[in-house]
């Protein structure tokens, strides 16, 4: 439902008269009033000039109130009257019931629409759909009093490309497609959108970040990417991606989390134990590296060695993880358990755990400190 559109469809329940009135006497009733105004106005020329006058302006309807008469009652569908015309009377009413059966059907639709859009709404905005239940009219009400401004929209927008360009290792493939789109559609919301934002730049950036875990697709599109003759919508090209997209292990669900693949040596995972259930364990829910979340140096300070720096993306994820439930009582147990049990001040390993230039963020070891040349 487009709460822009024009001239949006509305639900009308069907008239009973309309669908159930026989065509053909109504047909003979016009013919026969035809008729009989006819012969009225030839015996009417007889009459005096002063009666024939008074007896026109008492006879003959004003044009306003014709134009009125005529107005307030829906033009009919041409095919729907020829249809009804060759109907009987069975005919005509189960046509009616065909009708008010859709009617029905859709205005139960309707209805879940208006409450699906009530209960899931914010809170702040709630008391502005308080007397509106039409769901495009709650719609708009929304889009009026929700829609981000300008600002907010392009800090959105930045938000998403800073997530996006962490690509799928660390996203997983569909949270990672899905960004593509949600960006596109926040960026036809402005009328100048961040250059990295325009479905140009997003379809480049998606052909060029499939080069690891789809070759194929990949090779396919490289080169029409970069020449600009590629001509798919982002929509076609991702769902041309998801066709040729092979998971990367077998038995695994498709857009696996390959973010969750372990990159430890096998002499860490205990006897018995898989490397899913392993991983499972030991990955931080707080910055997402390979370690239990209460060993994590990037959430607690009293883990870092001297010269760690938390960069940016991790210092974000563990601000979110700070804001759960069950995060908040985590990080208030442990720094309990720090003040009265004070940690051994950790050393910085050396260049071994150094990252290299090159690297991409979603390779970085998130055991490793987070240098910067700022």
């Amino acid at each position: 439902m487009d709460p822009d559109e024009k001239n949006p469809p509305i639900n009308v329940e069907p008239d009973l008269f309309y669908y159930t009135r026989d065509r053909n006497t109504t047909s003979t009733t016009t013919s026969t009033t035809t008729s009989t105004v006819a012969s009225s106005q030839s015996s009417a020329n007889t009459v005096h000039p002063t009666q024939a006058s008074a007896s026109d302006s008492t006879s003959n309807p004003t044009p306003d109130s014709t134009s009125t008469s005529t107005s307030s009652e829906p033009p009919p569908d041409p095919k729907l009257e020829q249809y009804l015309a060759g109907q009987d009377s069975t005919g005509r009413w189960n046509t009616y019931k065909i009708k008010l059966a859709q009617y029905e059907r859709d205005e139960k639709n309707l209805t879940t629409l208006s409450d699906l859009i009530r209960t899931t709404v914010g809170p702040n905005f709630l008391d502005y759909l308080f007397h509106e239940h039409v769901p495009r009219k709650l719609l708009q009400t929304l889009q009026r009093v929700a829609k981000p401004s300008t600002a907010a929209l392009r800090q959105l927008i930045e938000s998403d490309i800073e997530r996006l360009n962490s690509g799928p290792r660390y996203l997983g493939v569909e949270a990672w497609l899905n960004l593509y789109i949600k960006i596109s559609k926040k960026a036809e919301q402005m009328d100048e959108p961040p250059s990295e934002a325009t479905t140009p730049y997003l379809i480049k950036h998606l052909v060029q970040s499939s080069h690891a875990i789809n070759p194929g697709f990949y090779a396919a599109y490289f080169q029409p990417s970069q020449e600009g003759t590629l001509n798919f919508t982002l929509e076609e090209l991702i769902n041309k991606f998801n066709i040729s997209y092979t998971p990367p292990k077998e038995n695994r669900v498709a857009y696996p989390s390959l973010a969750r693949e372990s990159t430890d040596p096998q002499q860490d995972i205990p006897p018995n134990t898989t490397s899913d259930t392993n991983q499972r364990r030991k990955e931080c829910f707080a910055c997402g590296g390979n370690h239990p979340v209460k060993r994590c140096r990037n959430l607690f300070e009293e883990l870092r060695p001297d010269g760690w720096v938390v960069n940016e993306h991790q210092e974000r994820r563990c601000q979110q993880y700070l804001k759960t439930s069950e995060g908040k009582a985590l990080y208030q147990e442990q720094k309990k358990h720090f003040a009265a049990y004070p940690p051994e001040k950790p050393t910085l390993e050396p260049s071994s755990k150094k990252r290299k230039a090159s690297e991409s963020p979603e390779s970085q070891d998130p055991e490793s400190p987070h240098l910067s040349s700022a």
